[in-house]
């Protein structure tokens, strides 16, 4: 892969194999290796972190990404407002509007009904360190036989190669672009989301940590919490826990 230099960035560091970018970013602040915006990528990764401890599959022919951000104070949105960097980005490259790419809350991103991108963030308060980790299928040409009716990639969908470093620059151009405004409001893009929402009219259960519930999806807050509406009419926010469509 080419280096990659952006005015957001600070520090740029590839890997042919890694065991996980998230993990690497973590290891190199501990040690006071970096310092300022960093950007970690390999090509291909041995346990990519998703959310829950769950592991992405994330071979040769994907981008698998850490982006470290020093000294601000983000909001818990702060994933959607990345996954949007990242849906803006991917339709400004694909540029066909047939492709239906779209966001699930809280992390993920579907191309034409399968499982694109997933974005995880984690904040490290003593070193004053956000890491945005993003795993993006873009150019594997197949999936093992449990992921071929869940995943896909871009190539796939459009026959089309693309390129890493490409995508690395538009999606930071994205996120340099939108920073301040976001940082000024701690809001996202909410009518950019809604026409881009996933869940729209879908019946659904959320499992948390304390009990599960199902209700009508009634959007995302503010703070980017999901809302259903439950049976007795309520609308209660969660900002935490896994989903799924009732049929």
């Amino acid at each position: 892969m080419d280096n990659i230099t952006h005015s957001f960035l600070d520090k740029y560091v590839h890997y042919d194999y890694i065991s996980s970018t998230m993990e690497k970013a973590e290891e190199l602040i501990e040690n006071s290796e970096f310092k300022g915006n960093f950007l970690i990528i390999a090509d291909k990764q041995g346990i990519g972190i998703g959310r829950n401890g769950n592991h992405w599959y994330s071979p040769s022919g994907g981008l698998w990404f850490t982006l470290g951000i020093y000294g601000f104070t983000f909001k818990s949105n702060f994933t959607l407002f990345c996954g949007l960097q990242l849906l803006k980005t991917l339709e400004q490259l694909i540029s066909d509007p047939v492709m239906k790419l779209v966001i699930k809350w809280p992390n993920d991103l579907y191309l034409n009904n399968k499982k694109l991108a997933g974005i995880i963030v984690k904040h490290i308060p003593r070193s004053n360190y956000y890491l945005a980790g993003i795993g993006l299928d873009s150019n594997m040409e197949s999936f093992p036989e449990e992921l071929e009716s869940i995943a896909t990639s871009l190539k796939l969908e459009t026959g089309m190669n693309y390129s890493s470093s490409a995508i690395i620059h538009l999606f930071l151009d994205n996120l340099n672009a939108e920073l301040p405004e976001y940082l000024s409001t701690y809001r996202f893009d909410e009518s950019y989301y809604t026409s881009h929402d996933y869940l729209n009219d879908h019946e659904l259960s959320i499992n948390t940590e304390f009990a599960e519930y199902t209700g009508r999806y009634h959007g995302i807050s503010p703070e980017g919490a999901i809302l259903l509406r439950l049976p007795n009419g309520a609308i209660q926010p969660f900002y935490a826990g896994e989903i799924r469509i009732i049929p």
